[in-house]
């Protein structure tokens, strides 16, 4: 028999996979330090600056966050799908990506 057990309150939450009677997988999550990485956005360019190459992404979140481009051809305005691969720290905003990855338990979609 296999069961998801769940544990909350406003700390954390408490997650574990039982399969055939054995815990095959155990996740916590603090609620006081929310993570930003691996988080998928859905954002606007805020700015574009060519002198640090890098344009700064309005995610929804208190700081907009920065792309460092490469071959990237964005400009002010446009719309952009990009997933946070650093935390926000200090004054700056989270570091993103528009390279994708999706990890699973058995693979990585990227």
């Amino acid at each position: 028999m296999n069961r998801i057990l769940i544990d909350s309150n406003l700390a954390f939450t408490r997650t574990a996979l039982v399969e055939g009677g054995e815990l095959n997988e155990l996740m916590f999550e603090n609620k006081a330090e929310k993570s930003v990485v691996g988080n998928i956005y859905a954002g606007r360019v805020e700015s574009v600056v060519k002198g640090i190459g890098a344009a700064f992404i309005n995610i929804g979140e208190e700081k907009n966050g920065i792309l460092y481009l490469d071959d990237y051809d964005i400009k002010q305005g446009d719309a952009v799908i990009v997933q946070a691969e650093k935390e926000p720290i200090n004054e700056k905003g989270a570091v993103l990506t528009r390279k994708l990855s999706y990890p699973g338990r058995f693979c990585v979609l990227t």
